[in-house]
Order: C-alpha cells, then structure tokens, then sequence
C-alpha cells in the first residue's frame, strides 16, 4: 500500500487488533526520513476469557527498538478545553483538592469553539418545560455564573430582555412562556403593551411583550480564560493544549488515552468535547444510538454609527416549528 503521513491503519486479524500510528519527521540534514513510533494496542481474546490489561504494553520505537517514555499519570482526564471542560476540572480541585486533574484540548488555546463562538447571554431559563433537567440546570448554572463573575471580578450586565409578539397568532405562545417563567421561579416578570415595548426599545415595535429582567450578557471567553488560569495556577492542575485525542483504551481499572505525542493514564476520563463528543464515546468503544448533528448560527453586527437602534436584549416569540 502506499504509505502516507499521519497514516491511521486499523487492521483486524481474528481476535488480535492492530492500531498503527505513522508520523513524519524532518532530521536537521536537507532529507525527510520516515521514522515509525508505533503503539501496539492489543485486544486479545485468551482462552479463558481474559484480555491482555492496556497498561501491561508498552510503544515501541521501531528504529531503535527501544521503548518510548512511559504514560503520564493523572487521576482524572477531561477531554475537552471549553467552558463545559473547564468548569468541570474546576470544580473537580475545588470539591477534592488532592486530585491530580489534566485537560486535553485540541486546539492551541481554550474556548476556541462553541464557548468563544455565541451571543453572551446569560439565560434566565424562561424557555425550559419545569422540572425539566434543562430547566434545574438552567437555573443552578445561572446561580453560579453570577457567583463566580463576582468572586473573579468578571464584568457582567443584567440588562433583562424583552420577547417581542409581533402577530396575533404569536400571542398564545408568549403566554405559555409567561407562565414557564413563573413555574421556573423567575421574578420580577410582566407583560408589555405596544407602547410599553417602545419605552424599553423605542425602535422597536411589536403588539405584546415579556420584560425578563434576569437575563444578562458576559464574555464566556474571558469566564473561560479565568477558569483555566485558576486551574494552571493549581499545582494538581494541567492543561495540555494541541493534544488531539487519536484512541481511548480503557481497562479494569483505568483507561490509557493516546494522543498525537503523548499517552496519558488515569483512573477516569470525562468526555466534554462539545460536538465531538461522539466521536469520542465511540474511541471509547461506546455503542452509540445516536449522533451529533451540528448546526452553524451566524451573528450580524450592527454598525457603530446604528449601535442606537438596539439597547439591550430583543427576542421573537420562538417557533415550535424551529426550535433551535
């Protein structure tokens, strides 16, 4: 076959699994060589049913057959640098502080994705059926948003929102969201008129309104970037930037993680990889019966010079028809 770089080859022969990684390198001489470090990951059925355990193999340096450095040890891995991540490890050493903690995210710096990529809203929960998990979630996670905003000295803005009817078919349907914000425990909620829509947004029109006075605005990006400055500054903390995970190998016990460079051992890894999370269930030999099926949002920015036209937050009544 031909042999490429970054080659991933997966070969199956009876019950033994063969996972081959290539990697290409430069020497300092004016030629490229091909230097093999190969990780042998064996799944093999014994007669007896015992499997050979992950941490018992080691890679090999085929050019010098001599073993490569052993995998670094940690008790708990979080697969993903995002807000979901990072609040994870965070919480993590805050809860156990003797908990040796390691973040692997792929990207060369945190929040490169979905957290530093939205609308800074800071969500009330009006939305959410109540009881639901979205909505306990909604609500605890707001909680301690504003807490950790105050305790870190990140600027936020409660600026409140107003859900805008601007049909009469719309108006059942700002009703029925009224009456999920006062089950979900949201105060301080009441309804529009025409005129009143414009005291709150005077460019704005529209036949019925909802003031949310919780609803805010905060940079995720900077929220993120604290947390994972506090958790560096932990001894029993790391982040490891740029370590794309190639396979997971879970055994009794603990699971080994291989990224491009490295190996990692641990007693947990947690899955925070946002839309790959998938992906990564399914590197863990998770039989999904599902899959992520991402969506891209695009944000308009208003003109300096028109910044007038919008003070705070405007919503439509949502669609049921389109519910993202």
């Amino acid at each position: 076959c031909q042999v490429l770089p970054h080659l991933f080859w997966d070969m199956t022969m009876a019950e033994l699994d063969f996972v081959w990684y290539g990697q290409r390198y430069k020497e300092e001489q004016d030629w490229v060589k091909w230097r093999w470090q190969t990780t042998l990951l064996v799944n093999l059925q014994l007669p007896k049913g015992k499997k050979v355990k992950p941490q018992d193999l080691l890679p090999l340096d085929i050019d010098n057959r001599n073993f490569v450095k052993q995998a670094m040890k940690t008790d708990v891995i979080i697969i993903g640098g995002g807000i979901v991540g990072l609040s994870t490890a965070y919480q993590l050493l805050q809860l156990n502080p003797e908990l040796t903690v390691t973040i692997l995210e792929k990207e060369n710096a945190v929040a490169k994705h979905q957290t530093g990529n939205n609308s800074g809203v800071i969500h009330s929960g009006i939305y959410y059926k109540p009881g639901s998990l979205k909505a306990q979630n909604c609500l605890r996670g707001y909680d301690m948003l504003l807490d950790f905003c105050k305790a870190q000295n990140i600027e936020y803005d409660l600026c409140g929102k107003i859900i805008v009817a601007i049909k009469p078919e719309e108006i059942a349907g700002l009703e029925a969201l009224y009456q999920r914000g006062i089950q979900n425990g949201l105060s301080g909620l009441r309804f529009l008129s025409k005129e009143e829509i414009t005291q709150h947004e005077p460019h704005c029109t529209g036949i019925k309104g909802i003031f949310v006075p919780q609803t805010g605005i905060v940079d995720y990006k900077g929220v993120a970037n604290k947390l994972a400055e506090i958790i560096q500054k932990n001894p029993n903390g790391n982040i490891v930037l740029q370590s794309k995970i190639q396979a997971i190998v879970g055994g009794e016990h603990q699971a080994v993680v291989h990224t491009e460079t490295e190996r990692y051992e641990a007693r947990l890894v947690i899955n925070c990889a946002g839309l790959y999370c998938d992906k990564v269930a399914s590197m863990a030999g998770e039989n999904l019966n599902m899959k992520i099926i991402p969506f891209r949002g695009e944000y308009y920015a208003i003109k300096p010079g028109k910044a007038h036209l919008v003070k705070n937050l405007i919503y439509p009544v949502p669609d049921t028809n389109f519910p993202f």
